[in-house]
């Protein structure tokens, strides 16, 4: 069995996207069929109970809504309206979940249910928990996922105070949650870090019976829809390549899905991106990691993520952040 979806299979539930939106639309007096300018589809195809649209057609969705509503909060009244008309059932798993760290974890695994186009890598850093979220279709704003998150915190009695926000250039920080967030920064990554001591905390609408009960229907819904998208596949290949010091090239990635390196090309470039973008892009997720572990060399950094010498791993690092790694590292 091939371990990706395809492009042309990459299809999910519209309900909780368009469901949100279309009465957000209504009142801001926005017709429907602006948003959905550009789709493969029809708005009367909504009203099916197991509606299913493609990735892109989400993407255009996003980008349309953007456009067309011109609203500053618009990603957090769209999360708002998610959990308030319990659009999804991984909503009823968060919210009847028994701690942050569960809740986090079902987060993790289903989000495609409520956020198809971004998946969510997480790592421990001494005491706190990081949460990155990447692309699974590019270019897509990690305004609605990050969203979602607080939506879920706030509801349940988290502080976030407690949390840092991390935006890269393209990505802006929505007006609330500059109230809400104990502060944002700016990096090379869209992420969120939590204290550790926060995954422990019970929450307060905790009921197991619910819970099992939302998390059965949640794993039902997810049975029909892609597991693992493309991106998310070739992401976790090349993290689990890099850290083993093994070769990474086009080549090899084309023979582990099976498929010819015109087919990878061509399946890459239907998600709006290349071999070398997405290998960059896990490049400097592995290289910000193993700074915050310990003052490597540059000859050594240059070992660990592949690179020949060291002098092409500084010229990297400049393309990637506009500094050298000395700079870079002094900075941490």
């Amino acid at each position: 069995m091939q371990p990706w979806q395809p492009a042309e299979r990459s299809y999910f539930y519209s309900k909780p996207l368009l469901q949100a939106l279309l009465p957000l639309a209504e009142r801001r007096a926005v017709a429907p069929h602006k948003l959905l300018r550009g789709c493969d589809f029809e708005l009367a195809s909504v009203a099916q109970r197991q509606h299913q649209i493609h990735a892109r057609d989400w993407q255009r969705i996003m980008q349309n809504a953007e456009q067309q509503l011109a609203e500053p909060q618009l990603w957090q009244l769209v999360a708002d309206s998610c959990f308030n008309e319990r659009l999804s059932p991984l909503v009823d798993v968060l919210h009847y979940a028994p701690s942050v760290a569960v809740a986090l974890r079902q987060f993790q695994h289903y989000r495609r249910l409520l956020q198809p186009l971004q998946f969510v890598t997480v790592r421990r850093c001494k005491s706190h928990l990081q949460l990155q979220f990447l692309p699974t279709f590019m270019p897509v704003s990690a305004q609605f996922s990050i969203a979602l998150l607080l939506t879920f915190a706030r509801r349940m009695g988290i502080d976030t105070s407690l949390w840092q926000l991390q935006l890269d250039s393209t990505t802006g920080a929505l007006p609330l949650w500059h109230e809400w967030l104990g502060s944002i920064v700016d990096a090379p990554f869209c992420s969120l870090t939590l204290p550790l001591a926060q995954l422990q905390q019970p929450l307060a609408e905790a009921d197991l019976g619910e819970y099992r009960q939302a998390l059965w229907f949640t794993r039902m819904q997810c049975a029909i829809v892609p597991r693992q998208p493309l991106l998310q596949t070739v992401v976790r290949w090349l993290q689990q390549r890099l850290q083993a010091a093994d070769d990474v090239s086009l080549v090899e990635l084309a023979s582990y899905l099976g498929i010819s390196v015109s087919s990878c090309k061509r399946l890459l470039s239907k998600h709006g991106t290349s071999f070398q973008e997405v290998l960059d892009q896990v490049r400097l997720l592995r290289l910000l990691e193993l700074l915050a572990e310990q003052p490597y060399s540059n000859g050594e950094l240059a070992e660990q993520l592949g690179y020949s010498n060291s002098n092409n791993f500084r010229r990297a690092c400049k393309r990637w952040l506009g500094v050298a790694p000395d700079l870079l590292r002094a900075g941490l």
